[in-house]
């Protein structure tokens, strides 16, 4: 099968709060670099423990929130939905003025699109081990609070323990609520098997680990191991970048953070090497 050149596949799930604009960023950035783009929907999630995040959430008890994806912030704006029409002035009172930490613009952009709130901070950190960094340098430089309230870290059920740890480790304390797990997209075999049977992308990215999983489950159930000799992929962080790895895969590239002009250089740098 031949493969199209400078075609691009994100195989990204679709935040529920991310505005169009935001969507197309990718693929706007990518084209007018030179490459042609192709969206696969791998994920969709099923949120949990709703209920025990609101009570968290409307307890004047922490100094700040972590939100490590798009879906965190889903997790939250969607639990308070599901309550008493009150308790998001509640909400929104208690929060205003304390820090949202974010991972990258998306998480952020989402955040702020769908509650509001107003002290966002740390986008700029590509992973939790990063944004734990950042947290830790904010809270320690935080002369007004020696003693501060524990962070509230709503997150995936999958959730790696870095964020834990290392915020332990630089003595911050915080509170892990399991918020969404992730699923397969219940059309991924079927989206992906019209996407590959077409002509195949030269560059497939991955958002993370669960859609390198998902996605390689797809190809060796149809039994096409072959067709991965002739793609290039490529990471997006390197918790990402390590579940390529372990995936047998070779990594061709890795944007270091979770943004569309960080993808770009990327592999336009991979192209001066050639």
């Amino acid at each position: 099968m031949s493969v199209a050149r400078g075609k691009v596949l994100l195989c990204k799930a679709k935040a529920q709060g991310e505005p169009e604009e935001g969507e197309k960023d990718y693929v706007t950035v990518l084209e007018s670099a030179g490459f042609s783009c192709t969206q696969l929907p791998v994920l969709r999630f099923e949120f949990i423990n709703l209920k025990k995040l609101r009570a968290l959430l409307v307890q004047n008890s922490y100094s700040g929130l972590i939100l490590t994806s798009p879906r965190s912030a889903e997790a939250v704006k969607l639990s308070l939905e599901q309550g008493e029409a009150w308790l998001e002035s509640i909400f929104s009172h208690i929060w205003k003025n304390l820090p949202i930490y974010c991972i990258g613009p998306t998480t952020e952009r989402v955040a702020r699109n769908i509650l509001g709130l107003q002290r966002y901070c740390g986008s700029e950190s590509g992973n939790a081990e990063e944004l734990a960094k950042f947290i830790i340098n904010e809270m320690q430089s935080a002369s007004d609070n020696p003693e501060a309230r524990p962070l509230l870290y709503p997150c995936s059920a999958i959730a790696r323990d870095t964020m834990s740890t290392t915020l332990e480790a630089g003595g911050i304390t915080m509170q892990k609520l399991p918020v969404y797990k992730t699923l397969p997209s219940k059309t991924l075999q079927t989206d992906l098997n019209d996407i590959l049977s077409n002509s195949l992308p030269e560059y497939v990215v991955f958002f993370s680990p669960s859609a390198v999983r998902y996605v390689t489950n797809v190809i060796k159930r149809n039994r096409s191991e072959k067709l991965i000799e002739q793609m290039k992929f490529v990471a997006i962080g390197p918790v990402t970048e390590k579940a390529l790895v372990e995936a047998g895969l070779k990594v061709y590239a890795t944007s270091r953070q979770p943004d569309p002009i960080s993808l770009s250089n990327a592999l336009q740098n991979m192209l001066v090497k050639k």
